[in-house]
């Protein structure tokens, strides 16, 4: 079982202007991803999928296989979100 890390609520939004930066559900700020011409809402838009993406694979696991490739992917990537690798 994976550690519950504590994240800011979701959603978290786009806030696109001068700067691409990434909000809370409460309105703060969480990180600036750009600014100026570098600014790229691409790179916003997967991030701020984070949280979803994080639940949802979390649910997947529970219905993989324990022994398959699918299964060792999904353990490897929520990891990953929550800080677990080395």
């Amino acid at each position: 079982e994976f550690r519950r890390v504590l994240f800011r609520s979701g959603p978290w939004t786009i806030n696109q202007g001068r700067r691409v930066t990434l909000q809370d559900s409460e309105g703060g700020e969480i990180a600036t991803i750009a600014q100026g011409v570098d600014a790229n809402p691409a790179d916003a838009t997967l991030i701020a999928a984070a949280p979803d993406l994080l639940e949802a694979i979390r649910e997947c696991l529970r219905h993989l296989p324990n022994n398959s490739i699918a299964n060792q992917m999904a353990c490897n990537a929520i990891a990953k979100a929550t800080g677990e690798t080395k």
